[in-house]
């Protein structure tokens, strides 16, 4: 990728492979795709000011540091993908009205899910925070999320019960809704984990 040059962005797209680089609409940059290209640094908050974006997917690199809470501003973002990097500290209040899935899997997290973050991604439909360092409950508000059939929150320190909020509709029928089945009470989970990664998950 041709960083910090005068060529413009839009041209970074190569086409090929698993990493598609940059594409652009009417000029605007509206889908951004490295994956394993070995990225490192801090997530800038300047991305919050590609407000065409709507695709972005840093999957399996080396990014650090927290998420800036401008992300909030992008109006037109659908799929964000920070699977396998090495963000940090605690999550945004809120994030993008207008998300779809929302990935942050295998990453450094800590701290509480905060409670106003379901309430901001009303339309969400996929949303994997496993694998992180978060501790306290789940949030009651994500059981009001008419749109979200795949949750998947397991191999974190999260604690309590979610049957209240997602297994309380008789109708609701999860693609996969994945827990510590050990430490968080989810009689409606399609599978429960264990300690030691994937293979220690079993279907219910």
């Amino acid at each position: 990728m041709p960083f910090l040059t005068d060529t413009s962005v839009c041209t970074w797209n190569t086409g090929t492979g698993f990493s598609k680089g940059v594409t652009c609409s009417d000029g605007y940059v509206d889908y951004v795709s490295m994956n394993f290209v070995n990225l490192t640094g801090t997530f800038p908050w300047e991305i919050s000011l590609l407000q065409g974006l709507i695709t972005f997917d840093l999957l399996q690199n080396n990014v650090s540091g927290p998420l800036p809470s401008q992300l909030s501003t992008l109006t037109k973002l659908e799929h964000f993908n920070m699977l396998g990097n090495k963000l940090s500290g605690r999550l945004p209040r809120t994030l993008s009205s207008t998300l779809k899935s929302h990935t942050l899997s295998y990453n450094l997290f800590t701290g509480n899910i905060p409670v106003s973050l379901p309430t901001s991604i009303r339309s969400v439909q996929y949303v994997d925070i496993e694998n992180n360092k978060f501790t306290g409950g789940v949030p009651a508000a994500f059981g009001q999320l008419a749109n979200l059939d795949v949750f998947e929150f397991g191999w974190n320190d999260l604690i309590g019960s979610v049957d209240a909020f997602l297994c309380n509709d008789i109708l609701r029928r999860w693609d996969t809704l994945e827990a510590d089945c050990e430490q968080v009470k989810c009689s409606c989970c399609t599978s429960c984990c264990k300690d030691g990664g994937p293979l220690y998950c079993n279907p219910m």
